[in-house]
């Protein structure tokens, strides 16, 4: 049977994807790996394939589905940023929408908490499975190869040192403020405040590396 699986940033999908695609091809299943709008258009033009959904967007997930459906596809769900959230847990609420475990045939978790806190939305429990994440996979010794030259590189450009791996890319966004407001605004209402804890955030870390 074929799977599509769709890519959106290569440095953080693409290591674990063909990883999975390796895996997933030595049970006998041909694996379509590419950028999603390549992928999408697969999903127009195939039938009877499974769909290696990425995570639920407001306004175009659902088109998506749609065509899966439409074309007698099967829709898996593993969300990229189902870990770490914000206390009052709004991205995790957008990104396992109802209409996601609605036209969802069977949905991947990353842990219990949130199999807890999302059991009810779930339309049947079957369709959910607490699996973890697939990348965290490349992170065991043996597959440190995979890396070794590009840590090599650092050691030798920077000597000894601390990397202190963030992610605020909200407050600290390469493309500026006004960008991500006007960007992500359309997705969520309290943006602003997003940014600005972002930006707290980031003031801290540098406060601590001092």
């Amino acid at each position: 049977m074929n799977i599509l699986i769709p890519i959106e940033i290569s440095s953080r999908e693409l290591s674990y994807k063909i990883y999975l695609s390796h895996l997933l091809a030595l049970k006998g299943f041909k694996c379509y790996l590419g950028y999603k709008s390549i992928i999408w258009h697969l999903t127009e033009k195939m039938q009877g394939y499974i769909y290696f959904d990425k995570g639920y967007h407001k306004g175009i997930s659902d088109k998506i589905y749609d065509s899966v459906k439409k074309n007698k596809g099967v829709i898996i769900s593993l969300e990229e940023e189902g870990a770490v959230d914000y206390p009052d847990n709004q991205t995790l609420l957008t990104r396992y929408s109802r209409n996601l475990f609605s036209a969802a045939d069977l949905v991947f978790l990353w842990g219990i908490h949130q199999s807890n806190y999302f059991n009810d939305r779930f339309a049947e429990d079957k369709k959910v499975v607490v699996s973890g994440h697939p990348r965290f996979q490349l992170l065991k010794e043996k597959y440190h190869l995979l890396y070794q030259d590009e840590v090599d590189a650092l050691k030798s450009e920077y000597g000894e040192f601390i990397l202190i791996s963030l992610n605020m890319g909200y407050g600290n966004n390469i493309m500026g403020d006004d960008y991500i407001l006007d960007e992500y605004g359309r997705w969520f209402d309290n943006i602003q405040s997003i940014v600005d804890f972002d930006k707290k955030k980031f003031d801290t870390f540098i406060s601590l590396a001092k």
